[in-house]
């Protein structure tokens, strides 16, 4: 079933747009981080203001490589699958680190969550579609 190609390369565009828009409110107002880290006063603080500007660029970076993933696997590249496995650990571990850091639960949830469906259609796309089309195709 296609579908669930079709909903694995939709959930990394998501995925993407999320990193997008997180990188971006990152590098266009570094003041908003205050909010869960409480860095104190941002604005005279010039140094964590290009930190939290390079962590948006990061952001953006992941964005642009989870859009490369999706292209993989609409190519039906195996790499595809295994960068999306990279994902759902690095996502997992990013989730668990914020939240010892922050101690915001938010973040363990948000991340786990996103990293958790990703991986259910992961597997899905591979033992309903890409394993039954690969052997097709000897």
């Amino acid at each position: 079933m296609k579908l669930w190609k079709y909903l694995l390369i939709a959930i990394l565009i998501f995925s993407a747009l999320i990193q997008l828009v997180y990188g971006s409110v990152l590098m266009i107002f570094p003041d908003k981080i205050n909010t869960t880290i409480n860095f104190g006063d941002l604005i005279s603080n010039e140094s964590v203001q290009m930190l939290i500007f390079i962590y948006g660029k990061v952001f953006i970076s992941f964005a642009l490589l989870s859009v490369l993933t999706a292209v993989l696997v609409i190519k039906d590249s195996p790499f595809g699958m295994i960068f999306t496995l990279g994902w759902v650990i690095g996502m997992s571990f990013g989730g668990v680190l914020s939240f010892i850091k922050t101690g915001n639960i938010s973040y363990i949830f948000a991340d786990l969550a996103r990293a958790l469906i990703i991986f259910v259609i992961l597997i899905l796309y591979y033992f309903m579609y890409y394993r039954k089309n690969k052997i097709l195709f000897r």
